[in-house]
């Protein structure tokens, strides 16, 4: 894909969903604009790969009270358990996982918003039940002081090195249970989704994929080949859809529509602006996943224009 290309439509299969409800995908060529937003899905009976935000919280509650077990408490069927995990740089992370041999799983590490906890993640994104039925392991980030270092935004001036804690994180995950290391991805929520991009951007040795809802790429990624995708709400004021400055957090952001034309040619970055806020949608989970298990990485290596 150039960087003049034309503008491609793909269509992604939200797991749990009717094909019917699905949104459009727009694949940005040279950050063309698309036509007309796609709106957001009428919404279906609530079922475990869209749950409620009550029913979220209610398996968040269920699932943390088996938080306290130890690595011995965990058998190869075992129960899914979430467990806060202390790392040696002082850092700490939530681990979901259901088993603790077998075959290696992908893993998606979920990074929480500005001033949000991993906990305010699980309840947004209903992520805990759903890599239980889809078979991947689920790591929830945990930021210095509620911002994660994106590059301007949120933490840019503390001196922050979330990427090196990111790296921390993936392989003290995977020395506590199988992972695929080339199927490792990394989501996020708003400044949690801005930092999902500079990972996958600084970091495409270890993720093959990223998923951004309500966030921005902020930093230069012109010297490897992404995968990404980009959720974003065409009304948000908090973190404008196509640019601008924003009260919240006193930042200039730059148009999301222009995002392919500041990564290399070879890669593949995918909008879906929808009819809505600074909000995670209820199919945003569902539709990360679709996208995301597509990719491993052996097509995610560096590669220069």
């Amino acid at each position: 894909m150039t960087a003049g290309g034309r503008l491609l439509v793909a269509l992604f299969v939200i797991v749990g969903i009717p094909l019917a409800a699905v949104p459009v995908a727009l694949m940005y060529g040279g950050g063309s604009p698309p036509a007309a937003t796609a709106p957001a899905p009428a919404r279906p009976a609530a079922t475990s790969a869209s749950p409620s935000p009550t029913a979220a919280s209610t398996m968040h509650r269920a699932t943390d009270r088996t938080g306290d077990r130890t690595a011995s408490d965990a058998t190869d069927a075992g129960p899914a358990y979430t467990k806060e995990i202390a790392l040696r740089s002082g850092r700490s992370y939530d681990l979901h996982t259901t088993v603790r041999s077998g075959a290696p799983r992908p893993l998606v590490v979920l990074l929480h918003a500005y001033a949000h906890t991993a906990a305010d993640m699980r309840d947004i994104s209903g992520a805990t039940p759903f890599a239980d039925e889809h078979g991947f392991v689920l790591a929830y980030g945990h930021a210095v002081d509620g911002s994660w270092n994106a590059g301007t935004c949120c933490a840019g001036t503390n001196g922050q090195d979330d990427i090196a804690y990111l790296r921390e994180l993936v392989a003290d995950v995977a020395r506590r249970t199988p992972v695929d290391r080339s199927r490792v991805y990394v989501w996020g929520y708003s400044n949690g989704g801005m930092l999902a991009a500079r990972a996958v951007c600084e970091a495409p040795d270890v993720f093959a994929a990223a998923g951004v809802v309500a966030g921005h790429l902020l930093v230069p990624c012109d010297q490897a080949r992404i995968r990404m995708m980009h959720i974003h709400g065409t009304a948000d004021t908090t973190v404008p859809w196509r640019g601008g400055w924003s009260d919240y957090v006193h930042v200039t952001f730059p148009d999301a529509r222009t995002e392919s034309e500041r990564v290399t040619s070879s890669s593949t970055v995918v909008g879906i602006p929808w009819d809505g806020g600074h909000a995670w949608p209820w199919w945003a989970t569902g539709t990360l996943w679709g996208f995301s298990q597509q990719w491993s990485g052996t097509t995610a290596l560096p590669s220069t224009r």
